[in-house]
């Protein structure tokens, strides 16, 4: 599957990021592919899906282990389809671009269904995989994984 193939999205908040890195490493029998403090991510071909892992011991501990769900898209068509559609449909979208979230420049939209759950469409504009770039930017923005 290739970078800009549509994969699922699931950001979980976790106490302990080094043992959660560990279980999910045994999981998917893959290594996250992408570390940071504070941050790890793994990103799956089978099935499509990127998760992310957020160290946010004090959510965890109010029951809140789901940080967020998304959808990342494959290019900016896409993702202006979805925006359309939703809108449409009568949806409250909040829409960011160029963001700096997860050490990654993003454009997206979330969309919060009846039960406060909040969804992401994203499109990756670049992965930031130099930690000194991505942690000078990610100092600079609103951080969104936290």
């Amino acid at each position: 599957m290739s970078p800009a193939a549509p994969r699922m999205h699931v950001a979980l908040n976790v106490s302990d990021l080094e043992a959660s890195r560990r279980f999910y490493q045994d999981l998917f029998a893959v290594p996250a592919d992408k570390l940071r403090p504070g941050y790890a991510r793994f990103v799956l071909d089978q099935p499509p899906l990127v998760l992310t892992l957020n160290t946010a011991p004090d959510r965890v501990r109010q029951g809140n282990r789901l940080s967020h769900l998304g959808i990342r898209l494959g290019d900016a068509a896409a993702l202006q389809a979805a925006h359309a559609r939703l809108s449409a449909a009568g949806h409250a979208l909040r829409v960011e671009q160029q963001v700096l979230c997860c050490h990654a420049l993003q454009d997206k939209f979330w969309i919060v269904d009846p039960d406060g759950n909040e969804w992401e469409y994203y499109l990756l504009l670049d992965d930031l995989q130099d930690e000194a770039a991505a942690e000078q930017a990610a100092a600079a923005a609103n951080r969104c994984c936290d």
